[in-house]
C-alpha cells in the first residue's frame, strides 16, 4: 500500500496543494517556484538507518542531538532520498543546523517542537490527529500573528477535536480528498493599541 508521508499517500499531497496555492504572484504571470527547473525524474532506493545516520553526521553533528535527527528523519521518510534532501534544506534555511568550524551542527533537537524558537508566517503539521493535539499549544506558539497552519493527516469526518485545541486559530479553508482533510488555518492578527481603544 501507500506508505504515509512519503508524498505518495493521499494525505500527503493535501497540505502540499494548499501550500502550492499560496504561492507568491509575480508580475510577468511565471511561477516563481518553478521558474528555470527542469523535470527529472530518477528512481532511488530508500536508505537504511545507519545510512541516513552516516549521511547526516557531517551535517546535524555526530553527538546527541545530531544522531536523534537522523533516526527521527529516517522514521518519518522512511529512507526516502528526495524527503532527506528538502528536510536538510529546510533545516538549514530555517537555522536549526549552522555551520560551525569545517562543519555543521544541530542547534535544536528539531523533533521536539517545545524547542522551536520564534514565530513563523506559515507552518505545515502533517501528522495525525493525536499528535497534532498534543502539540497544539505549540503549534498555537509558532504560528505568527496573521501567519497560517496547516494540518493534515486527519480524517474528514472527524477533526472537531483537533480544531478545538488549536483554537483560536480559525479555520480559512478546507481540503477533502477521499476521506482525508487539509485545514488551513490563520492566526488572527495581533490588535492595535488604536484597534482596541475603539
Amino acid at each position: 500500500g501507500q506508505r504515509f508521508g512519503q508524498g505518495r499517500h493521499l494525505v500527503d499531497q493535501l497540505p502540499f496543494g494548499l501550500l502550492l496555492s499560496m504561492r507568491p504572484p509575480t508580475d510577468d504571470g511565471a511561477d516563481p517556484w518553478t521558474q528555470g527547473l527542469q523535470p527529472v525524474t530518477a528512481r532511488l532506493a530508500p536508505f537504511a538507518p545507519e545510512d541516513v545516520v552516516e549521511i547526516l553526521g557531517p551535517i546535524v553533528g555526530r553527538g546527541r542531538h545530531g544522531r536523534s535527527l537522523a533516526e527521527r528523519l529516517h522514521a518519518e521518510s522512511e529512507g526516502n532520498p528526495a524527503f532527506l534532501v528538502e528536510f536538510v534544506r529546510s533545516l538549514i534555511a530555517d537555522g536549526l543546523v549552522v555551520r560551525e568550524g569545517s562543519g555543521w551542527v544541530a542547534r535544536v533537537d528539531p523533533g521536539d517542537l517545545a524547542d522551536v524558537e520564534g514565530e513563523f508566517d506559515l507552518v505545515l503539521a502533517n501528522i495525525l490527529a493525536p499528535a497534532l493535539v498534543g502539540l497544539a499549544a505549540d503549534l498555537r506558539r509558532v504560528v505568527a500573528p496573521g501567519g497560517r497552519l496547516v494540518i493534515s493527516g486527519i480524517l474528514a469526518d472527524r477533526h472537531e477535536h483537533v480544531l478545538a485545541a488549536l483554537a483560536p486559530l480559525e479555520v480559512e479553508h478546507t481540503e477533502v480528498l477521499d476521506g482525508w482533510a487539509a485545514v488551513t488555518l490563520r492566526h488572527p492578527p495581533a490588535r492595535s493599541a488604536s484597534t482596541s481603544m475603539r
